[in-house]
C-alpha cells in the first residue's frame, strides 16, 4: 500500500549516518525485529508482492502496522539522537575530566588535556595521565583542537534547536541546557546572542516547573542587543506574556528589561500586559526618585502616560509626582494641563492622601509627606502658575497669589505679583487686605513709602 517494502525500510535506516557502531548494530537488531513481526502477522513473501494482490482490508491493515513501525522507530532513534547531544565526544573531552575542553593544551606526552587539569596533575605527580611516563609541564595551546570544539558546539546548538520541540518537556530541558552552557561562553559574538535569545524562548514554552529563569534571563538581555534583533524576542514575550506567568518575575528583572521590554507594549493598544509593565517600570523609576535625575525620569514616564489618549490611573499618578517632587524635577510649569496642575495643588494640601495613592501606584509614598517646607514651595510655585492662567480674572488671581503667599512668603515672584496686584486695589480703592499689603511693603521697602499712606489712612 505504501509503496515500499519492509527491506527498503531497512535500507533507508541503513544509508543514515552512523552514531555509533554498537548502536547501529543494536537499532538494527530492532527494525528487524519489527519487521519481521509486521511480516508475521501480513504473512508476507520476502520475495516480492504484486500491487494488486492485497486485498483492500490488508491494505489498511498494512497501513496501520507500518505507521506504528515507523512510531517505535522514531521515538528509538529521538533516545539515540538525544544520547548523542548529550554525550561528550571522546576525541573532544579532556583524558583527566572526561568533558569537553574549554582551553585544551597539547602536553609533552603527545595528549590534550584541559589547561588547569593538567597542570594540576603534573603538580601532583610529573608522570602522563594516559601512559604514566615520566614527563615536564610543558604545554602549549592546541589551536585545531579548540577549533574542533567550538565547530562542535556551534553544530550541536543548532541541531538541539531544530529537535527539541519533538521531544518530551524533561528531554528538551536537557539539550537547552546543554545548548545554553555551549552559547554562554561566547555571548560577545552576535550570532550567540542571537542563539542564546531563541534558547531561552524555547524553555520558556516549557512547563511551568521546568522553566527556571528563562523568562528574567530572557529580559535582561534584552537591552544589550541591537534593536533590530531583540523586535522577535520582546515580541515573543509580550506574545505569551500570560501563557508564560512572565507578571511574577518581573521584579527580579533588571530595570533596563523592564524599560526594554515596557516601551515595546506601549507601541500597542491592544496588549493587556500593557498595564503591568507600565507599574512595574514606574516603581522601579519611583525607587530611584530620591535623586534630581531619577526625579526627572520618574516624572517624564508618568507625563508621558498621562498625555495618552486613555490615561488611566496615569493622570492622578502624574499630578501625584508634580506635588511630590517638583523641587528636584523643576518641571516648566508653563505647558502642564489645567487639570493636571489642579490636582497637584489638591494633593499638596492633602498629603496623606498623596502618600496613600503614592505607596498604591508606586510601592512607596515619594516622600509627600516628609519635608513640610518643601511641600509649601511646591504649592506656592503650583499656585503662582495657577494665577498667571487667570489674569482676567482678578478676584480669582488675587485668591490664588494670597494663598500662594501665605504657602511660601520667601518666593520673591508671589511677592512681586501680589504687591503689584494689592496696589492696584489700592488705587481703585478696592483693597480688603490691608494686612497683606503692609508686610509685602515691608518684606520690599522695609517701610510704608509715604506716598501711600494717605491711601492707606482713607482706606482705613
Amino acid at each position: 500500500y505504501l509503496g515500499i517494502s519492509a527491506d527498503g525500510v531497512v535500507a533507508a535506516l541503513a544509508k543514515r549516518r552512523r552514531i555509533d557502531s554498537a548502536e547501529e548494530e543494536w537499532i538494527s537488531g530492532v527494525v528487524w525485529g519489527y519487521v519481521l513481526e509486521v511480516r508475521k502477522r501480513l504473512k508476507w513473501d520476502a520475495g516480492s508482492r504484486g500491487a494488486t494482490d492485497t486485498k483492500p482490508a490488508e491494505e489498511e491493515e498494512e497501513e496501520d502496522c507500518m505507521d506504528s513501525l515507523a512510531t517505535r522507530l522514531g521515538k528509538e532513534q529521538h533516545r539515540l539522537q538525544v544520547n548523542r547531544l548529550l554525550t561528550d565526544p571522546d576525541d573532544l573531552a579532556c583524558p583527566i575530566l572526561h568533558s569537553l575542553m574549554e582551553h585544551p593544551v597539547l602536553a609533552e606526552d603527545g595528549f590534550t588535556y584541559e589547561l588547569e587539569a593538567i597542570q594540576e596533575a603534573l603538580k601532583r605527580r610529573a608522570k602522563s595521565p594516559k601512559t604514566n611516563a615520566d614527563m615536564g609541564d610543558k604545554v602549549i595551546p592546541n589551536h585545531d583542537k579548540k577549533a574542533a570544539i567550538l565547530c562542535y558546539k556551534e553544530k550541536t546548538v543548532q541541531e538541539i534547536m531544530s529537535i527539541v520541540s519533538s521531544l518530551s518537556s524533561d528531554r528538551a530541558l536537557q539539550l537547552l541546557r546543554r545548548a545554553e552552557s555551549f552559547v554562554q561562553p561566547c555571548l560577545g559574538d552576535r550570532g550567540m546572542q542571537a542563539k542564546l535569545m531563541k534558547l531561552l524562548q524555547m524553555r520558556a514554552s516549557l512547563p511551568p516547573a521546568l522553566r527556571g529563569d528563562a523568562i528574567k534571563e530572557l529580559i535582561d538581555i534584552l537591552p544589550t542587543q541591537p534593536e533590530d534583533s531583540e523586535d522577535n524576542a520582546v515580541m515573543s514575550l509580550l506574545a505569551n506574556f500570560k501563557a508564560w506567568d512572565v507578571a511574577p518575575r518581573l521584579a527580579s528583572c533588571s530595570t533596563e528589561g523592564i524599560a526594554c521590554l515596557q516601551a515595546a507594549a506601549r507601541k500597542s493598544r491592544l496588549l493587556p500586559c500593557r498595564e503591568v509593565l507600565d507599574a512595574e517600570r514606574a516603581c522601579r523609576l519611583a525607587a530611584e526618585s530620591l535623586t534630581a535625575a531619577g526625579a526627572k525620569a520618574l516624572w517624564q514616564f508618568v507625563l508621558e502616560l498621562s498625555s495618552a489618549a486613555e490615561p488611566g490611573i496615569w493622570l492622578r499618578a502624574a499630578s501625584l509626582v508634580l506635588a511630590a517632587l517638583q523641587c528636584k524635577v523643576e518641571a516648566d510649569l508653563s505647558i502642564i494641563p489645567d487639570t493636571l496642575l489642579a490636582n497637584a495643588v489638591s494633593w499638596l494640601k492633602a498629603p496623606l492622601d498623596a502618600a496613600a495613592l503614592a505607596t498604591e501606584v508606586f510601592n512607596c509614598d515619594l516622600g509627600v509627606t516628609a519635608d513640610a517646607g518643601e511641600r509649601t514651595r511646591s504649592l506656592a510655585l503650583l499656585l503662582l502658575e495657577q494665577a498667571r492662567r487667570c489674569a482676567a480674572d482678578s478676584s480669582e488671581q488675587e485668591r490664588l497669589l494670597t494663598e500662594a503667599f501665605a504657602a511660601d512668603e520667601e518666593n520673591y515672584d508671589v511677592q512681586g505679583q501680589l504687591l503689584k496686584l494689592l496696589l492696584q486695589r489700592l488705587e481703585d480703592s478696592k483693597l480688603d487686605k490691608e494686612d497683606v499689603l503692609l508686610k509685602l511693603l515691608f518684606l520690599e521697602h522695609d517701610d510704608v513709602p509715604e506716598e501711600l499712606l494717605p491711601k492707606l489712612l482713607a482706606g482705613g
